[in-house]
């Protein structure tokens, strides 16, 4: 029993590593990083491909435009 805890720790260790893309295409590569969130002092590890971070940074660029759109009053052109 007392073998318990690093025989745990080692199988732990191992399911969080996460295999590298095995076709070279870089969409599909996992990146990981390590995020705070507001409000806490927490930090975890976030992991997600490259075709996934791109998105959340577009959508939260977006975002942004839009917030500041609203406290200026101006407005997005009919297209978009």
């Amino acid at each position: 029993m007392k073998n318990f805890f690093p025989v745990l720790m080692v199988l732990a260790m191992a399911g969080c590593a996460a295999p590298g893309p095995e076709s070279g295409d870089t969409q599909a590569a996992v990146v990981c990083s390590k995020e705070t969130a507001t409000g806490t002092n927490l930090i975890v590890t976030k992991c997600r491909t490259v075709a996934q971070a791109e998105k959340e940074r577009e959508d939260a660029r977006a975002a942004g435009e839009e917030i500041n759109r609203a406290r200026t009053g101006i407005r997005a052109p009919a297209g978009q």
